[in-house]
């Protein structure tokens, strides 16, 4: 692939150049790389994502055994009304045809 003329361009003049840092700015680096960050508290200290998922977890778990739960004493019979009315026969609805 062909280099563009600007390539070349800045290949020479910044071929020798080089940013230093301050000293500071170097000794500030080397001190937040050696401390070593520790957390205070524990889970509990992980505000409300924490409290949202416990919540979501209780009450899909309750969901759950909500729908799951059968009683073993219960009876479910289906009551079935007794009906006075009379259903026809085929017989009794449209005569046979002859």
């Amino acid at each position: 692939m062909k280099k563009h003329p600007i390539d070349d361009l800045f290949s020479r003049k910044l071929h020798n150049a080089e940013i230093t840092p301050r000293e500071e700015a170097y000794q500030k680096l080397q001190s937040r790389m050696q401390v070593k960050e520790r957390r205070i508290g524990g889970w509990w200290h992980q505000g409300p994502w924490l409290a949202a998922a416990s919540i979501c977890l209780l009450l899909g778990t309750g969901w759950i055994v909500w729908k799951n739960y059968t009683p073993e004493n219960s009876t479910t019979a289906q009551v079935v009304p007794e009906t006075s009315i009379n259903i026809p026969k085929p017989e009794q609805v449209a005569p046979k045809c002859r």
